[in-house]
């Protein structure tokens, strides 16, 4: 009977070892952390992966490069190059699109100044020309930036006052389907639309039947008053 007991309790013993060894294991796997209590996270850390999460969702897309509410988009040709600035830029993945609020467009239209593939454009001198509005659209997928409602075009020679422009990148071609300005050294020039391509060599200024488009050339004392 006793050298019963003894085994049993050499038995039992050897079971507390093994649960007791066990319990200890899994305590140092989990870090002895208790689910009841919250980990404490360092903010500076939760900051910086914030920053680059948001700069992974703005970037990586074919043509486009999104730096500090940056973004350069090229023409198809090669022949023309848009600097798209903003103080707030979001690009939203479900509609396939980056909103710039407001926008400001520098166009380069020298194709020599075209980068290696794997740097962003960050020419030296002056733009051809700028665009500017109150808000704006790069639509990913048409290849289409589209500043809605009212902006402006200024070149060295030239200013345009129009609504809803639109550059395509496919054809390199700014265009608008609405009332549109168009400022000169000695002219004023009117019409309902315009096309032009990306490097404003030549324009195409459309009418309708109501409103035709026409040109009126100014006076001396009206050119005085432009400049």
């Amino acid at each position: 009977m006793i050298n019963v007991l003894s085994a049993l309790s050499g038995k039992i013993f050897r079971i507390l070892i093994i649960s007791l060894t066990f319990l200890l294991l899994m305590t140092a796997l989990t870090g002895c952390t208790d689910p009841d209590q919250p980990e404490e996270v360092d903010p500076d850390l939760d900051e910086e992966i914030d920053r680059e999460r948001e700069a992974e969702e703005l970037i990586e897309e074919p043509g486009e490069a999104i730096r500090d509410g940056l973004l350069t988009l090229y023409s198809d040709d090669g022949d023309t190059h848009y600097l798209v600035e903003s103080e707030q830029a979001v690009r939203r993945q479900e509609l396939q699109e980056v909103t710039f609020e407001p926008v400001f467009v520098s166009a380069f239209s020298d194709p020599e100044e075209e980068p290696p593939a794997d740097e962003d454009f960050e020419p030296e001198r002056e733009p051809d020309y700028t665009m500017e509005g109150e808000f704006g659209r790069y639509d990913i997928p048409a290849g289409e930036l589209i500043i809605p409602g009212p902006s402006t075009i200024l070149s060295e020679r030239l200013r345009f006052e129009t609504h809803d422009a639109v550059w395509r990148q496919r054809d390199d071609v700014i265009s608008s389907e609405r009332p549109t300005e168009i400022f000169g050294p000695d002219f004023i020039a009117y019409g309902q639309g315009f096309t032009a391509p990306g490097d404003l060599e030549s324009i195409r200024l459309y009418g309708d039947e109501d409103e035709p488009a026409r040109v009126r050339w100014l006076d001396e004392e009206e050119k005085e008053n432009e400049n």
